[in-house]
């Protein structure tokens, strides 16, 4: 795409567009603050249900046995994830010494 045809789709769009465009210009802020957020298990289970093609909308729209399924595939990938980068996967925050 060149200059002038950026500048020519830029001026056949409305008002309203505009101000739509610019909202959604917020959005990757709003985006990186919301998985900042997260915890580094939700990131990952967010990651792998990527992974599965699943949402968290479709998740709970599943029956419960399916969600039960799908969420023991997730804590086994889980695990694996965990073990191939050498994290401990059980007791890794409790401490032993008291």
């Amino acid at each position: 795409m060149n200059v002038g045809s950026l500048t020519m789709s830029v001026q056949q769009l409305s008002p309203d567009q505009l101000l739509s465009s610019k909202k959604t210009a917020a959005k990757p802020e709003a985006q990186l603050e919301a998985y900042m957020k997260q915890s580094p298990a939700e990131r990952m289970r967010e990651a792998i249900l990527k992974k599965l093609g699943v949402t968290e909308e479709e998740m709970a729209q599943m029956p419960p046995e399916q969600q039960e399924a799908v969420t023991r595939q997730i804590a086994d990938m889980m695990k694996q994830e965990m073990d191939k980068q050498g994290m401990p996967s059980q007791g890794a925050f409790v401490n032993t010494s008291a």
